[in-house]
């Protein structure tokens, strides 16, 4: 239905997409959607409004139930179907998190750009409202709130697809953080963040397991030759963490040594 093109008409390389299908075959397409992910979405998005824009008082009300509309939107959406699918933390849990003052105002901030997103200006990324000082911060807070929401709201979450969709259905916002995603993202000319530059936010132990790393912790997987070039890689990523008061220090590792010694990770 889309094909990737180039403006022929100026000297940018910014890749453009172009409609290529009917209208009838698009019309067909929207007419198969499954309607109750719209519903989901919307009773969740409501849900979170209020509570987000809820006085201090109201908003432990609130909680709770948020919890229980968000979590049953997620479980919609196939949460917990796999076995190796993450689980939902108990509504109080999730109400925990939601209430954290970090954790609320950062969704409260992202979710005033629903209506008005981040958009290309002269081939450059550009956050309008005034609401971040650059598109480098923006990401430093949804990478920030993608990490407290995995971890906060499920359990066994090495992935940030369910994380991805918690923050859509909070704020109105998509990020692509998921491996499809991101490789639409990938075709379209976008890049990653912390991957692009060689570094995971999770270590696999031996028997092939996933174990994803405390806030602000990433490791490097490259084959980085030199001392230097390993360094330079682990300031460029430690200055884009967000960590939180609890973890206010960012620990930024070389793996590649470990893995050209033969050293194993337990399980």
């Amino acid at each position: 239905m889309l094909e990737q093109t180039f403006d022929r008409y100026s000297n940018s390389t910014e890749p453009r997409l172009r409609v290529v299908a009917t209208q009838q075959i698009l019309t067909d397409a929207i007419l198969r959607f499954d309607v109750s992910y719209a519903r989901d979405y919307r009773d969740a998005l409501q849900a979170s409004l209020a509570f987000l824009e809820a006085s201090e008082d109201s908003t432990r009300r609130l909680a709770v139930p948020l919890a229980r509309i968000l979590i049953a939107a997620l479980e919609n959406w196939g949460l917990g179907r796999r076995p190796s699918a993450p689980k939902a933390r108990q509504p109080e849990e999730v109400a925990c998190l939601l209430l954290d003052p970090e954790v609320r105002r950062g969704l409260k901030k992202l979710a005033k750009l629903r209506t008005d997103p981040p958009r290309f200006v002269q081939s450059k990324r550009f956050v309008p409202g005034a609401l971040y000082r650059d598109a480098d911060e923006l990401d430093t807070v949804v990478r920030y709130l993608i990490v407290r929401l995995a971890d906060g709201l499920f359990t066994g979450c090495t992935q940030a697809t369910y994380p991805m969709k918690a923050l859509l259905l909070l704020a109105g916002y998509m990020v692509a953080f998921d491996t499809w995603v991101r490789t639409g993202t990938k075709l379209a000319g976008g890049q990653g963040m912390s991957s692009t530059n060689g570094f995971k936010r999770y270590i696999t132990a031996d028997n092939g397991t996933h174990y994803w790393l405390p806030d602000a912790t990433y490791v490097n997987t490259t084959a980085t030759s030199t001392l230097a070039a390993s360094t330079q890689l682990i300031s460029r990523i430690a200055a884009q963490c967000a960590p939180s008061k609890a973890a206010p220090e960012v620990f930024v590792c070389d793996w590649t040594s470990a893995q050209f010694m033969g050293l194993r990770i337990a399980t």
